[in-house]
C-alpha cells in the first residue's frame, strides 16, 4: 500500500484494506496467500501506530478483518503492561524482603 502523510487518505487506505482482507476471508475475491499476509501486516503496522484508546474507538467501525487486528493488537498491549506490571510488582517486593532481611540483621540482640 501506499504511505501518506494525511490522516485521512490512511484511514481510507485501511478502510478499503480491512474491506479486502474482508472479502478474500469469505472467499468472494481470490487472493494469494502470500498477498493477503502482505496486506494484513501492513494494516497491522498502520494500525499498531495508534494509541489504545484510538484503536478501542476503531474496533467496532472496522470491517471485521481489521476489528480482529485491532483486537490482537489491544491484547498485546493489555499483555504487555501485565507483565510490566508484575515484573515492577516482583521487583518491589524483592526489594521490600531484602531491606527487612538486612534490618533485622542489624537489629541489636
Amino acid at each position: 500500500m501506499y504511505r501518506t502523510s494525511n490522516p485521512k487518505a490512511r484511514s481510507d487506505q485501511l478502510l478499503m484494506a480491512g474491506y479486502i482482507l474482508q472479502a478474500f476471508e469469505c472467499g468472494s475475491m481470490p487472493m494469494h496467500p502470500a498477498g493477503y499476509r502482505e496486506l494484513a501486516g501492513w494494516a497491522t503496522d498502520e494500525l499498531s501506530g495508534l494509541d489504545s484508546g484510538t484503536l478501542q474507538d476503531v474496533r467496532f467501525a472496522a470491517p471485521r478483518a481489521l476489528q480482529d487486528i485491532v483486537e490482537n493488537l489491544l491484547y498485546e498491549r493489555r499483555e504487555s503492561e501485565s507483565h510490566v506490571g508484575r515484573l515492577a510488582g516482583v521487583s518491589a517486593h524483592s526489594t521490600c524482603q531484602a531491606l527487612l532481611h538486612r534490618l533485622r540483621a542489624q537489629r541489636p540482640a
